[in-house]
């Protein structure tokens, strides 16, 4: 059976430099190769938008606040803003069990374990990776996070989480089976943009709603990841 058509993302905003916009679950940054990784948001914009740029990228299944450069200038500078972390991205994730503080910092090397698939991993030889995070809402064996990446390695949130012993709910990589199941989709969403327009020199901060309500269907009992495991980062920001 065919997988459903992801939804068209929304243009949150709009200027002669830049667009931001909020990308559905489901739908690729990024084309690939062939035409079943054909569609994509510069697939689905470029139409109206014209040639557009990514200095960054989502998940296919994460869905929210994606930026996208109009011209190669713009392109360059939101590059190097997201280089130097001028940019502040900040997500929602609902993750199996409780931590056992209130926040905390993981700071853990990722490397690639495994190529295609793209599968990631703590390895000490790995590139330095640092999120933060902070417990907003807690449920029947799950909570809700507030996270904030400090750098922007591939899968960082969502292997930093598992390794914490805390995986994205639905997530069909790095999660165990039963709690991919608990929600119907990777519950990890890029909600909140701060910035410097890097033309105008205007703040820019957007938010992009949550796209699921409540809680996941049913509890997740026993409490997946109630705990995290010893000596894992757990420092407060």
């Amino acid at each position: 059976m065919p997988s459903p058509v992801p939804a068209d993302p929304v243009v949150l905003h709009a200027d002669p430099w830049l667009l931001v916009i909020d990308k559905p679950s489901g739908l690729l940054s990024q084309s690939g190769r062939g035409p079943a990784l054909a569609d994509a948001v510069p697939a689905r914009l470029e139409p109206a938008w014209g040639p557009l740029r990514l200095p960054h990228r989502l998940d296919r299944d994460t869905s929210g606040l994606l930026l996208l450069a109009r011209d190669p200038e713009t392109h360059r500078s939101l590059s190097m803003a997201l280089e130097a972390r001028r940019l502040r991205r900040t997500y929602l994730a609902d993750v199996a069990g409780w931590p056992s503080a209130p926040a905390g910092r993981v700071e853990a090397a990722l490397a690639k374990a495994r190529h295609r698939p793209p599968l990631y991993r703590v390895h000490p030889a790995g590139r330095p990776s640092r999120t933060d995070w902070w417990c907003l809402e807690r449920g029947a064996g799950w909570c809700r996070l507030r996270l904030e990446p400090h750098t922007g390695r591939s899968h960082q949130l969502r292997v930093h989480l598992a390794w914490l012993g805390h995986p994205i709910l639905g997530d069909p990589l790095y999660g165990p089976a039963r709690s991919r199941g608990a929600a119907g989709r990777l519950r990890l969403h890029a909600w909140r943009l701060n910035l410097v327009h890097p033309r105008t020199g205007e703040p820019l901060s957007l938010e992009a709603p949550l796209p699921w309500q409540g809680a996941p269907p049913g509890p997740l009992t026993p409490p997946l990841g109630s705990d995290p495991q010893p000596g894992r980062g757990l420092g407060a920001p």
